[in-house]
């Protein structure tokens, strides 16, 4: 009886422990893993902390990876009304040769904190080696909505020019790969 009883104890335990969702990558992919939240550690800075601390051994055997460098650290992680604040350490941009590698872990970092429940925007800044937090460029996010500040991008441009398709056959369309680098040129056959 006295088994049973602690039986149903521990299912219930299991059943309240809080999972949050850490985005990696598998390939230009988002890869959401789920990790659970150990008793007593804020959800928020447990995800940032497996976010800054990688795919397991297990995970990466399965081409899941991370663009946010090694030996980035949380500085500090606040929510006040809804808002995220996570400040990590300067490595975070540094060897971003591009704005599109930066955006990559932005994207990471805001979807894996805008997972946690109470947080509606979030928005990071790295701290130099002298304590000094400055804001990376772009940074405010809305849930769901990766334009820096949530800004409304308004109508699409509408087109110029003329379009007129022709029949695309096999062969138009595996150059067109090739040329994007998505094929090799040697795998054009028409076929």
């Amino acid at each position: 009886m006295l088994a049973a009883a602690l039986a149903g104890l521990s299912a219930a335990a299991s059943a309240q422990a809080a999972t949050v969702q850490v985005y990696f990558t598998r390939g230009e992919q988002l890869a959401p893993v789920s990790r659970t939240v150990p008793a007593g550690v804020a959800p928020a800075r447990f995800a940032t902390t497996q976010l800054l601390a990688g795919p397991s051994v297990l995970e990466r055997a399965v081409n899941v990876r991370t663009l946010v460098p090694t030996g980035v650290t949380l500085r500090r992680l606040t929510i006040a009304g809804g808002v995220a604040e996570v400040v990590l350490s300067d490595r975070f941009t540094q060897g971003a040769a591009s704005t599109d590698a930066l955006l990559g872990r932005l994207t990471q970092v805001v979807r894996t904190v805008e997972g946690v429940p109470g947080v509606r925007s979030v928005r990071v800044a790295v701290a130099g080696a002298g304590g000094a937090e400055q804001p990376v460029e772009g940074a405010a996010f809305d849930p769901g909505d990766l334009r820096p500040g949530g800004a409304d991008p308004g109508e699409p441009a509408a087109p110029t020019g003329t379009l007129t398709p022709g029949p695309a056959t096999t062969a138009d369309v595996q150059r067109t790969l090739a040329r994007l680098r998505y094929l090799p040129a040697g795998a054009v056959t028409g076929r």
